[in-house]
């Protein structure tokens, strides 16, 4: 099925809504599962900034980053 590309996602009714914030979530936009729960991509920025902020260290060992203290 072709979609109109001139249309409006949010005149369709919303595929699902994220459970941390219940913002709808339309066909074609993405979702991100984080431990074990999908999130909107707003819940996923937040959720990303407040891991970071916690633990650099930490938030660069999830990525496979190496992490290095300086001096002795």
């Amino acid at each position: 099925m072709l979609l109109d590309p001139l249309r409006d996602p949010q005149d369709m009714p919303a595929a699902l809504t994220c459970p941390k914030c219940g913002g709808e979530m339309y066909a074609g936009e993405t979702m991100f599962e984080v431990d074990g729960r999908m999130l909107c991509p707003d819940c996923f920025e937040a959720w990303f900034q407040a891991f970071y902020s916690t633990s650099p260290a930490l938030f660069a060992d999830a990525l496979g980053c190496r992490a290095e203290k300086i001096g002795g």
